[in-house]
């Protein structure tokens, strides 16, 4: 399990993060195109009004993106 300080991490203006999340043991996070699009709204609906994402990747079993706070 993550460290419970990383829960309480303050993002900066002007920074760059790299910000990356997986699955338990590996197992796949997309079944299909349709997983991998609806996972993009919620992505554009929750994240780009609060920060510039840079990059990203969707791959099978994680999803690492850049970015900087607004």
């Amino acid at each position: 399990m993550a460290k419970e300080e990383h829960y309480y991490t303050k993002f900066e203006d002007g920074k760059f993060y790299h910000i990356y999340n997986r699955t338990v043991d590996k197992k796949n996070m997309f079944a299909n195109d349709g997983n991998n699009e609806f996972f993009l709204q919620k992505l554009r609906i929750y994240l780009l009004g609060v920060a510039d994402v840079y990059a990203y990747c969707l791959l099978d079993n994680h999803f690492p993106y850049f970015n900087s706070g607004k």
